[in-house]
């Protein structure tokens, strides 16, 4: 078998286990392992800051502690469910709640939501950008641990690259919102946003890969994180099993050192 004969190969193999996966019940028991966490780490990122901004007088910590107590109750509803829609109804409305309190952390005005790209104005240019670049540190990882990234468990046959949107969901609080937040918190930051603070911006969450983080009790770069997420996703999908996804430590307990 040629080089060229072999690719094809694989690739069908690849296809027909992933096609399998995603249509199994321990696919769907991953798609909601998926959204439980990205639940889990929006509940986390806002009771950190919460309690940061708490001490110094933090005008909105009220409300953001009521909107975590929300959160709080759809990530255990997402451990639940026994049905797709249901997980992405969850979503939809853990994802409203999030964006609420994003939106008086950031001092952002009361008219302002979440956008995707075209979006105009400097924090949504921002978050976006971010998630770009997430996107295709996620779809080098996919591909190096001989993935097809059209086929995802979660995001299916709406989405161009199902499987990256999927295995990015949950690094997105950790490696974006988790930088962008504390940048626009700071008073007057997005209103005086230029190309050099964007760029600055953008330079932080990209050197968050070349940081180290607690990894299955060792010191890692999350760029490695990744690949190493990927693989195990991989292996999930070929044993048939469960992808335990890759859950942040958030706060002190996940600084560590070379």
């Amino acid at each position: 078998m040629n080089k060229t004969d072999q690719h094809k190969h694989l690739t069908r193999r690849a296809i027909k286990t992933q096609l399998h996966y995603a249509e199994s019940d321990i696919g769907f028991e991953t798609a909601r392992e998926i959204i439980s966490v990205k639940i889990a780490n929006a509940r986390m990122i806002l009771t950190d800051f919460r309690q940061a901004r708490a001490r110094a007088g933090f005008e909105h910590a009220g409300k953001i502690e009521s909107i975590v107590a929300r959160i709080r109750r759809f990530e255990k509803e997402a451990r639940r469910v026994e049905r797709r829609e249901s997980l992405f109804r969850i979503e939809a409305f853990a994802a409203k709640a999030y964006w609420d309190a994003v939106r008086l952390i950031a001092r952002r005005p009361a008219l302002w939501r979440r956008k995707y790209p075209g979006s105009p104005d400097s924090f949504n240019t921002v978050l976006n950008g971010g998630y770009r670049l997430l996107a295709s540190r996620s779809m080098q990882a996919i591909q190096k641990a001989g993935l097809l990234p059209e086929i995802g468990v979660l995001h299916g046959e709406h989405s161009r690259d199902g499987l990256v949107y999927d295995f990015m969901e949950c690094f997105r609080h950790p490696l974006v919102d988790a930088v962008v937040l504390p940048l626009f918190s700071r008073r007057n930051f997005g209103a005086s946003l230029n190309e050099k603070s964007e760029g600055r911006a953008f330079g932080i969450i990209d050197g968050m890969y070349k940081k180290r983080f607690w990894y299955r009790g060792r010191c890692e770069k999350m760029a490695r994180i990744l690949d190493f997420e990927a693989i195990k996703l991989r292996k999930a999908m070929m044993d048939k099993k469960l992808w335990k996804v890759y859950r942040h430590r958030w706060g002190h307990r996940n600084r560590c050192s070379p």
